[in-house]
């Protein structure tokens, strides 16, 4: 476990809670830069100077440098006089160094960070504020930790041309178009303290947006906590940070401990995407987002039960089916669930090989469906306005956007929401007080994220309830905007530690099954447990069954952070193990199975078998079976033991896989010995010359005629 010296770290009481101090042992989010955008930050200070770059500064189309140090300090001998210390207590929870002896522990404590000053450097200074937030695709992450107040000011819709709402949505789908080099620059957002809707402001109404709510010590979203069917996901409000130096910010020293709301939620996030960024640099923006949503932890009330406390809704799961055994379960108040550093940066590590390229805006689908024809909205009565998405048209959901045009006398009499095909329910606006109650003509652009994972295929119904007598009015549009990806037979089933939360309530999830046909994963990567797998019996994790798998419908499966046990089943699977201490068997078929980290034993059972011990970056001492058929070796780094079988023989048509390229013939050795069983020269030690070390040790490998040795220069026969 990873130790630091930090004298406030035990005071962070966030950290625990999502998880991060065991993800430490990967990743610090080294290698990647997160952008404050906020009032300015304290670069000098000592537990931020380290991780801050002056390179990443602000240069204008002027050619101006702006200084992100924040514009005034406060008075110390005068406690009201608060200087601009909001952005450096976000930074110290995102990226405050680790084990310097000052202070806590930032969630990204090896990322490097820079910021913009996008409140005196704009409305005082002359910095033009299309230029200030661009900057955010110069970074991998932006944090923002700011907002507009939830009062559905119609400059603020997102979807009305000319509002600033819709000025804002263009910076930022520029900002995740071209940030990255086209993987897209991760936008994270505070969803504000309110306690209202946040689909009340334009910039939560975009699916650039990863909207963040806040939940306390005790797991409970907070009371002041915005909410709504776009929140993606929560963290908790954390509030021992860096404070400006000295006593010109919110206290007398250089830290505080009562940082919060929703300003504290969103840096946790945007720290937890920087260990995600370090653990797969090729993430699109929508991956971060996907995997962020797949792998959150339940948090509040227990799902199945009623709301409790400041809830704006008992737990519910959307129409997706791929998800712990059904649907993705989401909460007005939590979106997702609470963010889960562990499970979100093994997620990350697997998710490519779900994804044969990332996820980015420029393979993003659209479709569009609209109603154009006019209704009434009459008292006490509910107007329904139904749409049709052809099949061959459809996308697998991460967003919808839902416009809506009406004129009404007195709009906040009105309930509007969503129903999808599989009859969810989603609401959007709930008899709010908007900021024009004496409007005739009203319109909103809506945002959804509670349906990722849904086929948009089907009808959809947008309902408009008037629940007050007096005033009326009509419906004159009314369109859908579905965003996300093509729909194939191909599926991954993702699994968490929440597996039985949700099986306990609802008991068809421990049926595992995919009747559509197509190569189907099995992504066990989120679950820290040890699991027992097979591929067509059951699911165990640390001794207990979770689930039953249907015989013959998935191919593919990885596992996570445990020593796991997998046995495959008679299709052509793939089967990694990660990280762990792994017992990994193909069985029948011709299979491939990758040892990853840990000290693995592989079998590849019947078939040509291709077995890789380990990975590139820390390899195991492993032991691999080939077993039946020609099989193919990769020991990896590590001391391996290979046994080639075929009667307990290592095959002669088996080959061995060296990672360093350029090696040639000469720099490998067969050494043969008798162990004075099986016959003569049962045993074959191969070291790699140039450094001495064995690499192979064939073992019970009677009548060899060859060794075949692969590297990037071709095949030798060593023996």
């Amino acid at each position: 476990m990873t130790s630091y010296n930090d004298p406030l770290l035990s005071d962070q009481w966030h950290l625990p809670m999502i998880g991060v101090v065991s993800a430490w042992n990967d990743y610090t989010g080294r290698g990647v830069t997160v952008g404050v955008f906020d009032d300015g930050l304290d670069y000098l200070h000592e537990d931020l100077q380290a991780n801050f770059s002056r390179g990443l500064d602000l240069v204008d189309s002027g050619g101006r440098r702006w200084d992100a140090f924040p514009n005034y300090v406060g008075d110390p001998y005068n406690s009201g006089d608060v200087g601009r210390a909001h952005g450096t207590s976000v930074a110290g929870i995102i990226g405050a160094e680790a084990n310097n002896g000052f202070g806590g522990v930032g969630i990204a404590h090896g990322a490097t960070l820079g910021a913009v000053d996008i409140f005196d450097d704009v409305f005082v200074n002359g910095l033009d504020q299309a230029e200030a937030l661009a900057h955010m695709a110069s970074f991998d992450i932006a944090s923002n930790s700011w907002g507009f107040v939830a009062a559905w000011d119609p400059d603020l819709d997102s979807g009305q041309n000319g509002t600033f709402g819709a000025w804002i949505s263009t910076i930022y789908g520029d900002c995740v178009e071209t940030g990255r080099d086209g993987l897209g620059a991760v936008v994270v957002q505070a969803a504000g303290n309110s306690a209202r809707n946040a689909q009340a402001t334009g910039e939560h109404t975009i699916r650039e947006t990863i909207s963040v709510a806040a939940v306390s010590r005790d797991g409970m979203v907070a009371g002041y906590s915005n909410y709504g069917t776009n929140i993606l996901v929560c963290a908790p409000a954390a509030s021992v940070t860096t404070d400006l130096t000295g006593g010109g910010g919110y206290s007398s020293g250089n830290y505080m401990t009562n940082f919060g709301g929703t300003s504290a939620s969103t840096p946790v996030v945007s720290g937890v995407a920087a260990l995600m960024l370090e653990a797969n640099p090729m993430l699109g923006w929508r991956d971060v987002q996907a995997i962020l949503a797949l792998s959150a932890q339940q948090v509040g009330s227990n799902y199945g039960n009623a709301a409790q406390g400041s809830e704006q809704e008992a737990w519910r799961s959307n129409g997706a089916g791929n998800w712990n055994g059904g649907g993705v379960s989401f909460n007005e108040s939590y979106g997702f669930g609470m963010v889960d550093a562990l499970a979100a940066v093994r997620m990350a590590e697997a998710w490519t090989l779900f994804h044969d390229t990332p996820q980015t805006s420029a393979n993003e689908l659209t479709r569009t469906v609209a109603n154009g024809q006019n209704r009434a909205i009459r008292d006490f009565e509910t107007t329904a306005i139904t749409m049709n998405v052809a099949a061959n048209q459809a996308v697998e959901i991460e967003y919808v956007n839902v416009t809506v045009e009406l004129s009404h006398t007195y709009v906040p009499d009105l309930v509007i929401s969503l129903v999808s095909p599989t009859g969810q329910e989603f609401m959007l606006f709930d008899r709010e007080q908007i900021a024009d109650t004496a409007a005739s003509s009203w319109s909103w652009t809506f945002g959804v994220t509670a349906l990722r994972g849904e086929i948009s295929a089907g009808a959809w119904t947008v309902k408009i309830a008037d629940l007050a007598a007096t005033d009326t009015g009509t419906v004159t549009d009314v369109r859908l905007d579905f965003h996300g990806s093509a729909v194939n037979a191909d599926d991954v089933h993702h699994f968490t530690d929440d597996f039985l939360d949700f099986a306990n309530v609802e008991p068809d999830r421990s049926i595992i099954e995919d009747t559509n046909g197509g190569t189907d994963w099995l992504n066990l990567a989120a679950v820290s447990g040890d699991v027992v797998l097979d591929m067509d019996e059951t699911l165990e994790v640390d001794g207990t069954t979770w689930a039953r798998i249907a015989p013959g419908q998935f191919e593919k499966v990885v596992t996570g952070s445990g020593g796991d046990v997998v046995t495959g089943n008679a299709g052509a699977n793939v089967i990694h193990g990660m990280q762990g201490d792994d017992r990994l068997s193909g069985g029948a078929g011709a299979d491939t199975i990758y040892g990853g980290l840990g000290n693995d034993i592989l079998f590849g059972g019947d078939g040509d078998d291709v077995l890789f011990g380990g990975n590139s970056r820390q390899d195991g001492d492993d032991i691999i079976f080939g077993e039946g058929g020609n099989d193919r070796i990769y020991g990896g780094h590590g001391i391996d033991r290979l046994f080639g079988q075929n009667g307990n023989d290592f095959i002669s048509g088996d080959v061995l896989y060296f990672g360093i390229r350029t090696a040639q013939a000469i720099d490998f050795a067969a050494n043969l010995a008798d162990a004075g069983a099986g016959g003569a020269d049962d045993e074959a030690f191969i070291p790699y010359r140039p450094t001495g070390q064995f690499i192979w040790s064939l073992l019970d490998s009677a009548l060899l005629s060859e060794i075949n040795v692969q590297t990037g220069a071709g095949v030798f026969d060593v023996l």
